[in-house]
């Protein structure tokens, strides 16, 4: 067993989580952060509310695992941004924070 697989079976599921985070997982984010947006300039402003809370929980859950990630498993990571099929999937972390400060800006 590899140092990267034992380090996640050692840790469990939260572990294995990290460990397979997709670059992509930040379009949680993004589109939540999106959906608040039009919530608040045409429906009810408690969902707008409701969906600014969960895409700010969401970014700062993300984010942690993001950093444990790269301390963690730092082969994995630059495997996924040398993989032609993951890589654009980072750019979900870029889109995800502007769309988020763009929303956090209009509270």
């Amino acid at each position: 067993m590899d140092t990267e697989a034992a380090t996640s079976y050692r840790h469990g599921p939260a572990g294995r989580a990290i460990r397979e985070l997709p670059p992509a997982a930040f379009a949680f984010v993004m589109a939540t952060g999106i959906i608040s947006a039009g919530a608040r300039a045409l429906g009810p402003a408690w969902l707008s509310r409701l969906l600014l809370a969960v895409a700010t929980a969401g970014f700062l859950v993300l984010a942690a695992m993001l950093t444990i990630r790269l301390v963690r498993f730092p082969a994995r990571a630059l495997a996924d941004l040398r993989s032609p099929d993951q890589t654009f999937g980072y750019f979900t972390v870029v889109a995800g924070i502007d769309v988020l400060g763009v929303r956090l800006g209009r509270v």
